[in-house]
């Protein structure tokens, strides 16, 4: 199967979007599960906020690299700059 480069041009700036909307849902609903309690989840009944554990800590790290990964490959295809039109030099 041969693709040529259009296509690629044309779905990274998407995926990357794509990519950005969904960890950062699952990085809210986290979030509040762990400080707000919304959705209710047994697990962090006696939760302490200050500590790192088990797998909620190895989630963490793995978002914040994530969201590194995002800060370096810049605004995507749906973000506020790209309807306007505007480019890194504008």
């Amino acid at each position: 199967m041969n693709l040529d480069h259009a296509f690629f041009d044309t779905w990274t700036p998407r995926a990357l979007a794509l990519l950005r909307i969904v960890t950062a849902f699952l990085f809210l609903q986290r979030g509040t599960a762990k400080l707000l309690l919304v959705p209710h989840l047994e697990m962090f009944d006696d939760l302490s906020v200050f500590s790192l554990t088990g797998f909620a800590g190895v989630l963490e790290i793995v978002v914040c690299f994530i969201f590194l990964l995002l800060a370096f490959a810049g605004a995507g295809a749906w973000s506020i700059d790209a309807a306007r039109g505007r480019t890194a030099n504008s």
